[in-house]
C-alpha cells in the first residue's frame, strides 16, 4: 500500500498522455492552396486585406497609405486577400508618365450604374455569358488579351453599381485561369494541380499568370499664377 500514491500518480500520468496523443492525432493539415499559390506574386512583395467591395476612392486611398505613402512610383507589385483567396495585383500610378500606346496592357471590365457588365466593351447582359467570355480571354494565345505571358485585368465600376457584381467577374476569371492551368498541368506533367510540386507550379506559372490592375492617375495640379 505504500506504493499506492505513485501507482495513481503513474496511471495518470499515462491517461493524460493518451488524451495529448488522441488530440494530436486528429488535428487535420490544411489542403495547400495551389490557386492562390499559382495566382500570387512570390514572399517578397506585401500581402495586404482591403475591402475588395468598397468604392473604388476608399480602395485607393486605402491602397495608397499601405504601398505608396512617400508619394509615386511607376508601379507597385502587391498580393491582394479576398475572403480565402490571395491574388497578385498591381498598383500602376505613373504620376506624370505618359500612358503606354499601342500595348494591350489589360482587359477591361466595365460595370455601369445598371449593373450591365462589358468585358473588353462587349455586353454581356446574360451573366452565364461571363465565364464564356473569360474562357476565351484566359485560352487565348494569340496575345490579343494577353502582354507576353500576363494577362491583366481592370475592374472599373459606377458609382451606383453593385459592388458585389466585382466579386462575380474576378471569380469567373479565376475559375477560368484555374481550369486553364489544369489542363497545362496535364498535357506537361500527367497530373492535375493539386499533384504537382512547388518545382513543377513554378514552372507552369510561367506560363500564365494572371493579375489584377489598378491605375490611378493623380488629378493634374494647376500651375501657379505669376504675377
Amino acid at each position: 500500500m505504500k506504493n499506492l500514491p505513485a501507482l495513481l500518480f503513474l496511471c495518470v500520468l499515462i491517461l493524460t498522455s493518451c488524451k495529448t496523443d488522441t488530440k494530436t492525432s486528429t488535428i487535420e493539415k490544411a489542403p495547400f492552396d495551389y490557386t492562390s499559390y499559382l495566382l500570387s506574386h512570390n514572399d517578397s512583395v506585401p500581402t495586404l486585406e482591403i475591402e475588395f467591395d468598397q468604392p473604388d476612392s476608399l480602395f485607393f486611398e486605402e491602397l495608397n497609405k499601405k504601398i505608396l505613402p512617400n508619394g509615386c512610383e511607376t508601379f507597385k507589385d502587391f498580393n491582394l486577400k479576398i475572403d480565402s483567396l490571395t491574388i497578385g495585383a498591381r498598383l500602376n500610378q505613373p504620376c506624370g508618365i505618359p500612358m503606354f500606346c499601342g500595348v494591350r496592357m489589360n482587359v477591361q471590365i466595365l460595370i455601369n450604374q445598371e449593373n450591365r457588365i462589358f468585358i473588353d466593351s462587349e455586353n454581356l447582359e446574360d451573366f452565364s455569358n461571363i465565364e464564356l467570355k473569360t474562357n476565351e480571354i484566359i485560352r487565348d494565345n494569340t496575345n490579343l488579351y494577353s502582354y507576353k505571358n500576363k494577362t491583366g485585368i481592370m475592374i472599373i465600376r459606377d458609382k451606383k453599381a453593385n459592388k458585389k457584381l466585382s466579386k462575380v467577374v474576378l471569380n469567373a476569371f479565376v475559375s477560368s485561369y484555374t481550369r486553364y492551368m489544369d489542363s497545362l498541368s496535364v498535357n506537361n506533367y500527367s497530373k492535375h494541380l493539386e499533384e504537382l510540386n512547388l518545382k513543377e507550379l513554378d514552372n507552369l506559372k510561367k506560363e500564365r499568370i494572371l493579375v489584377l490592375d489598378y491605375w490611378n492617375y493623380p488629378e493634374p495640379s494647376l500651375p501657379k499664377l505669376k504675377y
